[in-house]
């Protein structure tokens, strides 16, 4: 008997998740979501180490978070982390146009563009900077070449 939820799974056609998994070194993907990945990262090779920085942003104002959600009201924090082709419009964009080929919707914005989000909002420290310069643990744990990841996050705060 066949599982519905695996009849509606197209497995022959790139899914942007899937997509994310593999780049991210997951095993929930299939041999075209795989050849969409190296067809990407062939366009732009800096892309796997820029979803890693999104990942680890995310888990790290996740941390953030978690230590201030007690004294807060619900949605006093914005969290926002966006693509972007600052400094790398070349072979970002030719990442860019694949993907929308391919995939859903996706639009990359420039610095101004994504700190137009945090209006009404205060940044927090450091601000909206490239993706693994916002608040490393450590040293190590911002990239050697930040500019090479195409992305900004930032934190902001509800006046």
């Amino acid at each position: 008997m066949t599982d519905p939820a695996s009849a509606e799974v197209d497995t022959d056609r790139p899914n942007i998740a899937r997509v994310y998994d593999y780049l991210l070194g997951g095993s929930h993907n299939f041999a075209a979501d795989r050849a969409f990945a190296e067809e990407f990262l062939a366009k732009w090779p800096d892309a796997r180490d820029t979803m890693r920085a999104n990942r680890a942003f995310l888990a790290h104002a996740v941390r953030f978070l978690a230590g201030l959600r007690d004294a807060l009201a619900p949605g006093s924090y914005v969290v926002v982390t966006h693509g972007t082709n600052d400094g790398q419009v070349t072979r970002v964009t030719d990442a860019h146009e694949l993907y929308a080929r391919n995939a859903a919707p996706f639009r990359l914005r420039s610095h101004a563009e994504i700190l137009r989000f945090f209006d009404g909002l205060d940044l927090v420290e450091p601000g909206l900077v490239r993706i693994p310069l916002w608040r490393p643990d450590s040293p190590a744990d911002a990239t050697q070449h930040p500019e090479r990841i195409a992305g900004y996050a930032g934190v902001g705060r509800k006046r």
